[in-house]
């Protein structure tokens, strides 16, 4: 929490029913050195509007010092939406950020939806995991060639767990054809099911990072499909409807031109259009009135690499960065 004054901080807050049906309001604290649980409301009999929430917010950020608070990230219901754009009218440096991963989720359950091949791909993956765990002969003889490594199950309100299972195959596929390769499996009396043999004839993430990931992502995308439109045109429409509506932000934009991990790498420019906007935004809304100059002045110094910034220390220590 000392950390705060000098880096800010980012209040968390969803909602959640225990085994007893009652409803609370949970609040974090987030910066960089941790999280810091702040306080729990029940509001089982309680109207959750967005009047009422607002209410707790504003309590919890009086607590903390608004001028700590960089951001407010929620789900996306109508009554946090309310919330927070009544909290952004009082203290206007407040940013509303929409939680990436609750976005992400969104994008991949689109995909699941309306994108034919990709759900049939699913599908019979599904059917391959299932097929492995329902036999215990099999499920075993599995476990021995991949070293007990496990395939991961899907969730039906997870979509990532789709993507997640799909790379849990990916990463035994060696593997398991040599599985249904060996005299072991050819002595097992499943060794005919069709499913397998589907397998066997087949072809084979922060805010300073968040920007990048999906720009990145994208072009993954494009590069995957063998850049033939017809196969990731739609994808993209999808991607780019959730990016811009559900997943990225202003700030998350500026925390990734201010990273000096992608910046001096030459991974984002201050002369993108989204950066350009991105900066003017947080100039414009974030930084106090009298602040305003100073700021400007060192993101000049920031964006030139200034030779006080960009010395032997600060390269070795983007060198050492875990993320390089």
């Amino acid at each position: 929490m000392e950390s705060w004054s000098i880096r800010g901080c980012t209040i968390m807050s969803d909602m959640w029913t225990d085994i007893k049906e009652r409803i609370f309001i949970n609040i974090i604290g987030y910066s960089p050195k941790g999280d810091v649980f702040l306080n729990s409301f029940e509001c089982s009999d309680v109207s959750k509007t967005g009047l009422f929430l607002r209410d707790i917010l504003e309590l919890v950020i009086e607590r903390v010092g608004s001028e700590k608070v960089v951001q407010l990230i929620s789900d996306n219901t109508s009554n946090y939406r309310v919330a927070i754009s009544l909290i952004m009218e009082k203290y206007p440096h407040i940013q509303r950020i929409k939680c990436a991963a609750h976005g992400v989720q969104l994008l991949l359950k689109d995909i699941d939806a309306e994108i034919p091949w990709v759900k049939e791909v699913f599908e019979k993956a599904k059917l391959i995991v299932t097929f492995m765990y329902k036999h215990e002969t099999v499920l075993a003889l599995m476990r021995e060639t991949t070293n007990n490594r496990e395939l991961k199950k899907p969730c039906k309100t997870r979509f990532a767990s789709n993507f997640l299972m799909l790379k849990s195959i990916l990463e035994v596929e060696d593997l398991l054809r040599v599985m249904v390769a060996s005299a072991e499996w050819r002595a097992n009396r499943h060794c005919n099911s069709e499913m397998v043999l589907r397998l066997v004839d087949g072809d084979g993430a922060t805010s300073p990072f968040l920007y990048e990931a999906m720009q990145r992502a994208r072009n993954t995308i494009i590069d995957r499909c063998n850049r033939d439109s017809s196969n990731y045109k739609m994808i993209l429409q999808l991607f780019d409807s959730r990016k811009n509506e559900n997943i990225l932000n202003h700030v998350h934009v500026a925390a990734a031109f201010l990273n000096p991990l992608l910046m001096c790498e030459g991974k984002i420019s201050y002369y993108n259009d989204d950066v350009g906007e991105a900066m003017v935004h947080i100039v414009r809304t974030m930084i106090f009135p009298h602040d305003k100059k100073q700021f400007v002045m060192e993101l000049k110094k920031y964006y030139e690499k200034d030779e006080k910034l960009s010395n032997d220390i600060s390269k070795e220590m983007i060198d050492s960065h875990p993320h390089k």
